[in-house]
């Protein structure tokens, strides 16, 4: 059977969709950090390096030495970066730019539940838009829909993701009030009543 592009980027998007299933995710995080992956990926490394040509491997090996790949660095040298960084990192616009291009890079689509919530939004001409894809973030937080013409943010939470999150989703709230926006919050639960959602949204927009 010939793998056509279609079937290929098939593939590829339930591939990513089943990615955030959280038991095929939990099942792919416990692979990759076993003894044995980690043994078999050493061996696969060593024999693709064992036998690959001598000038692609002379080629390889000057391209770690520019980017400095395999150096050792001094305590010295580790500590000043490792400062250079943390203060980098403090530094909010900085912070949100490599959150927003870290998330970007993982080409996330919205997934069912925030598919339904889409239908809804567009079946009823609210002005929010999907940002959960990391086109926007705030204070490092990336929200899922914004209405950037009225400042106001819809957060839909999954009931099994967010039933332990007190603390970082009350942050996550404060972050976007501080940065002028208003946040309402849906949970999954609740778009098995349409209504209920719109009557929420509706609610939100009538906010000052």
């Amino acid at each position: 059977m010939k793998i056509t592009k279609e079937i290929r980027l098939k593939i590829s998007i339930n591939t990513k969709k089943a990615m955030w299933t959280p038991t095929i995710r939990k099942k792919y995080l416990s692979a990759i950090n076993s003894d044995s992956y980690r043994i078999n990926k050493s061996n696969a490394a060593k024999k693709w390096w064992k036998n690959m040509d001598k000038k692609e491997a002379e080629r390889i090996k000057n391209i770690f030495r520019t980017c400095n790949i395999g150096r050792i660095y001094t305590a010295e040298e580790n500590k000043s970066n490792s400062l250079r960084l943390k203060k980098l990192w403090k530094n909010e616009k900085y912070r949100n730019n490599v959150i927003r291009k870290s998330i970007i890079g993982l080409n996330i689509s919205p997934n069912n539940k925030e598919q339904q919530l889409i239908n809804i939004i567009k079946l009823n001409n609210f002005k929010f838009k999907f940002v959960g894809n990391g086109l926007l973030v705030i204070n490092g937080f990336n929200p899922d829909f914004v209405n950037n013409e009225d400042d106001k943010i819809i957060e839909l939470y999954g009931d099994y993701w967010h039933k332990n999150t007190i603390n970082k989703d009350r942050r996550r709230i404060n972050s976007y009030k501080n940065n002028g926006y208003k946040t309402l919050v849906i949970w999954e639960r609740e778009l098995e009543k349409p209504n209920k959602v719109v009557e929420k949204i509706v609610n939100l927009m009538e906010k000052r």
